[in-house]
């Protein structure tokens, strides 16, 4: 048994995470906030959720952003977000 399962960890944050995660900062992105979120302790950088964004936008339609899943990602276009 490797020590991550013993001690009840993951190497990678979960897809669902990201997902939720992603949602949530671009949601109070809009609103004028800045959110930070930690994984087992760390900090998540903003650079690995806009790379996870990246690399789940499948397909765009006007300002909106749909992603594998369950979860809708609304942006603007200068924001970078592209498929």
């Amino acid at each position: 048994m490797h020590r991550f399962t013993r001690w009840g960890l993951r190497k990678y944050i979960p897809h669902e995470s990201m997902q939720a995660m992603a949602t949530i900062r671009h949601i109070r992105k809009e609103e004028g906030k800045n959110t930070e979120f930690t994984w087992n302790g760390q900090l998540v950088e903003g650079v690995k959720l806009d790379r996870f964004v990246g690399r789940e936008a499948c397909d765009a339609h006007g300002d909106e952003v749909y992603t594998r899943g369950r979860f809708l990602v609304r942006h603007n276009t200068s924001t970078g977000f592209s498929c």
